[in-house]
């Protein structure tokens, strides 16, 4: 949580205020310990989402069956082939020593959330916010439910995108490069991020070294399962359609959904949709051109030109912002690219909020307030709601909840609505910023030519 006042000593006024802030004391670490004991106490004691039942299966399905077969007969199995060799291994590993495989895969990923609060710190070294917005990310509620409970590993892209900004912002191209491909072995997401990290480096020398790097990586990942996917095909004729690989299938052909509740008319989980519903009817072919344009229930795999809007607006924003290269500024390229990303997209779920939730508190107070708090917020009433428990330790009963109350919709819209003005409100101040740069120094050749 970082403004843009001074970090100049304050006023004897507030000395002692301020020296509480600015430095970590005992209640600082109360925090700290606080919050990393309650994410392994969820990893270990909560029931999780669904995701927990559903990586369960997959990793046994892996380890049993292999990699490429399971593509083949898990249709719903999406996930990079480098984050499911280590879910299978993590699923042998605790099979061997009678652990619960949910509560040891979790475990990993709230380390990572770990890492990522002492990444915070140094992406916040030298500004005057860094004690709390540390200690607010430990107790941060979002954070807490996707590290601990939810039962992804979205949350390991949060540590990996950060660790890359510090790189970034080191002008550390080659190990930027290895860390980014690394973020694709556990899901294709971490590289939306590239345009921001890329424009980070003030040459095209770099930029070009830390891209190819990192398309390098994400090969090495990859290759393998492409090679056995092929020769699976070419073993098994008839039962893969001529030209398909399934691997890449699996995960490059992943379209998103629509996630709703079996009610009816059914409520939908996020997206301007439930306002499209709201506004023009339940059969979406009576809608307006340009509402059918954003949402189209009509094709599948799913079409959703919000994506579209959303990527573009995304590399819009890191080119403009391609000047700001401290690890903070940086940062918050990152946080608002994945801001951006959240707020228009229709083809949603809960854990998109975990790729930019630790960079989410390098931006200003009132940037905080908006994700962490009033969308955050939502998603962790979300969780309760189905939960039936505010401690998220109940089992998980999505189904069982198909009606939500009003209260809980009405602030699903407003948090919706306030992510995606406030990625499209710092768009349009990158682009003023842009114009008055390009106007300073038209102005000062200007001044700098000869005299007619």
């Amino acid at each position: 949580m970082v403004s843009d006042a001074s970090t100049a000593p304050s006023p004897s006024g507030s000395s002692t205020s301020a020296r509480w802030f600015e430095r970590p004391g005992a209640w600082f670490w109360c925090a700290l310990a606080l919050g990393v004991a309650a994410r392994f106490a969820l990893a270990w004691w909560s029931a999780g989402t669904t995701d927990v039942e559903l990586w369960t299966q997959h990793a046994s399905g892996v380890a049993r069956q292999g990699l490429e077969r399971y593509y083949k007969i898990a249709p719903e199995f999406n996930h990079p082939p480098p984050i499911a060799w280590a879910m299978a291994r993590a699923w042998r590993l605790s099979s061997e020593w009678g652990l619960p495989f949910a509560s040891v895969y979790r475990s990993f990923v709230a380390l990572a959330d770990v890492a990522a609060l002492a990444l915070l710190w140094r992406a916040l070294r030298g500004h005057a916010a860094r004690v709390p917005s540390v200690a607010l990310y430990a107790l941060s509620p979002l954070a807490l439910a996707l590290a601990g409970q939810h039962g992804n590993t979205d949350a390991l892209l949060g540590a990996v995108l950060l660790a890359c900004v510090v790189l970034a912002a080191g002008e550390r191209a080659v190990l930027a490069g290895i860390v980014l491909g690394l973020s694709s072995w556990i899901k294709l997401p971490g590289l939306l991020a590239a345009p921001a990290i890329g424009f980070a480096f003030p040459r095209w020398r770099e930029r070009c070294v830390c891209a190819c790097v990192a398309l390098a990586v994400a090969v090495v990942g990859f290759a393998p399962s492409y090679f056995a996917a092929q020769a699976l095909a070419a073993s098994s004729p008839g039962t893969i359609p001529e030209g398909v690989n399934v691997m890449v299938e699996r995960v490059f052909g992943y379209q998103g959904w629509y996630v709703r509740t079996t009610s009816d008319p059914p409520t939908f989980v996020w997206g301007f949709k439930n306002f499209l519903f709201a506004g023009f009817g339940p059969d979406p072919r009576a809608w307006p051109s340009w509402a059918r344009w954003w949402v189209d229930f009509s094709v599948l795999p799913t079409v959703d030109r919000s994506r579209t809007v959303a990527l573009a607006a995304m590399f819009a924003l890191a080119f403009l912002r391609r000047r700001q290269r401290t690890a903070r500024e940086l940062g918050v390229t990152v946080a608002l690219s994945f801001v951006l990303f959240c707020g228009l997209v229709e083809t949603w779920t809960f854990q998109y909020f975990a790729w930019g939730m630790a960079a989410w508190m390098l931006l200003r107070p009132s940037g905080v307030l908006l994700t962490h708090v009033v969308a955050g917020g939502y998603l962790y009433s979300v969780y309760a709601f189905v939960c039936g428990d505010w401690r998220l330790v109940a089992t998980w009963d999505f189904l069982g909840h198909p009606h939500w109350p009003r209260w809980l919709t009405l602030w699903r819209d407003i948090a919706n609505v306030a992510l995606a003005l406030l990625g499209l409100a710092a768009l349009a101040g990158a682009i003023v910023g842009e114009l008055r740069a390009w106007r300073g120094r038209s102005a000062q050749q200007q001044r700098g030519s000869p005299a007619a």
